[in-house]
């Protein structure tokens, strides 16, 4: 497990590395590094968490990052179109709700133990249950949204979400599944281990799709986007 958190990791990093090498400004290529950086955080909380909080589950497995990936993977989509820029400003905010709630929760959960102890299950309940439903709610709509925007004379300019949110599709209805076994179920039935790298097999496809996609668009690869239309 600890190799597959350190090559997300890397990837991540040398991911940020490009960005920055290639001074975007658009508003796609910002969502790209949160992206990179909320996956090096991610990590690297659950590498911490895993080595150095093992007889505490809690911490790692109470943590919801995973409401974090269905917003961006809506925002990459929004942002793939130009038209569509007024409205993100106005309505964005209501995809992020659920973030900050789960994490207060999670804070007052990991600070009392006596708490944690009568409300744990419940709230694993409740969270495995709202990721679940985030991740598949933002991958139908991204599938079925992205059809009539994604006409073929419009493939040059927004292929760099296609390449990205196919893939975050599964990862991110994976991951609703493996939480909902894995934290619901009893846990003699579903290692978590296994939950744990079906996870974070699917974070690393993503990384490597988002770091091909960078690495084409600095090579001027045919095909792909062309680094003067971005």
């Amino acid at each position: 497990m600890n190799i597959l958190l350190c090559l997300i990791f890397l990837i991540a990093l040398s991911s940020l590395f490009q960005l920055y090498s290639m001074g975007k400004k658009e508003q796609f290529f910002k969502l790209l590094a949160v992206y990179n950086v909320y996956t090096l955080v991610h990590v690297s909380y659950t590498f911490i968490a895993i080595n150095f909080f093992a007889t505490q589950r809690f911490v790692d497995a109470g943590a919801p990052f995973g409401f974090g990936y269905g917003p961006m993977l809506y925002y990459g989509l929004i942002m793939s179109g130009e038209k569509t820029e007024v409205k993100l400003k106005k309505n964005s905010w209501l995809h992020l709700l659920p973030i900050p709630f789960f994490w207060a929760a999670f804070i007052m959960l990991l600070a009392d133990r006596e708490l944690r102890d009568i409300m744990m299950w419940k709230y694993y309940t409740v969270l495995a249950t709202g990721q679940c439903l985030s991740f598949f709610a933002y991958g139908l709509w991204s599938i079925f949204a992205s059809r009539p925007r994604l006409a073929m004379s419009d493939l040059g300019s927004r292929s760099r979400v296609l390449s990205i949110g196919g893939v975050l599709i599964l990862f991110m209805a994976s991951f609703g599944l493996v939480i909902l076994l894995s934290r619901v179920v009893p846990h003699k039935s579903t290692p978590p281990t296994i939950g744990l790298y079906i996870i974070y097999g699917m974070l690393l496809s993503v990384q490597l799709s988002v770091a091909r996609y960078l690495y084409r668009i600095r090579k001027g690869k045919p095909g792909n986007v062309n680094p003067d239309e971005i």
